[in-house]
């Protein structure tokens, strides 16, 4: 009997200047998806919806890359955010660069 989990491994985030790196986590990410909807004044269930359908096309990305930096969650993000809600998209991506 093996020792090792066939479970494969939750995607890390390597984060910049010393900060440890952490797991990805696909909650959070939608909840900064619902955030960013809702202050464009986006109708609460539309923007669930936006937000769910973002994290699964991100979480899809994140089965092939078990490494990511948060500018490469913010990529893919915004790519699968862009034909659903292209302001949020736009506001979403330039949100580090604002702030």
């Amino acid at each position: 009997m093996s020792t090792l989990s066939s479970r494969p491994t939750a995607p890390i985030v390597v984060k910049r200047r010393g900060r440890d790196d952490e797991v990805f986590d696909p909650h959070k990410l939608q909840q900064s998806i619902l955030a960013t909807c809702l202050s464009l004044q986006t109708p609460i269930g539309h923007a669930e919806d936006i937000a769910a359908r973002v994290t699964r096309g991100v979480q899809q990305w994140c089965r092939h890359h078990p490494t990511m930096t948060s500018d490469d969650i913010r990529r893919q993000a915004t790519h699968w955010l862009l034909p659903l809600h292209s302001e949020a998209a736009y506001l979403y991506n330039q949100h580090k660069t604002i702030v």
